[in-house]
């Protein structure tokens, strides 16, 4: 499972610092720096839940070098955007409106059955005992 946050850029910013994405439907293309702000290596936690936007959503809790770099994140690119990308496929386009200190990134819908089903055998869920995760894996 690959889950990165990718913070948007500009075509400006040219091949070597950028690439292009698809964002929804295909018919919005953004670029999004290529380094990723955060990995699947950073999440701690999961915390998955049904979607009203279809599939489920999910709440990364993440690790404290996570945490604090999305708290870093959070303040210092505040009013531009971020890309949620899970497994290749772009799930959240998000506008960071304040910081987050919290540790926790949260991608609101689009994530299929069979990802969360992958996802709780890699992570615990949040208040979860550990004889419980490992019963899933």
């Amino acid at each position: 499972m690959l889950f990165r946050v990718h913070a948007e850029t500009t075509e400006k910013d040219g091949s070597v610092f950028s690439m292009p994405v698809q964002v929804g439907d295909g018919t919005v293309h953004v670029h999004v720096e290529k380094m990723p702000l955060i990995t699947e290596h950073n999440v701690k936690m999961i915390y998955p839940f049904p979607s009203q936007m279809g599939g489920y959503g999910c709440y990364f809790k993440l690790d404290q070098h996570g945490s604090n770099g999305w708290e870093q994140i959070t303040t210092n690119k505040r009013d531009r955007f971020v890309v949620m990308i899970l497994n290749g496929r772009v799930l959240a386009r998000m506008r960071v409106d304040r910081p987050v200190a919290d540790g926790i990134v949260l991608v609101p819908g689009g994530i299929t059955t069979e990802e969360i089903y992958t996802m709780g055998r890699r992570y615990p869920y949040v208040g979860e005992s550990s004889a419980k995760t490992q019963q899933r894996r």
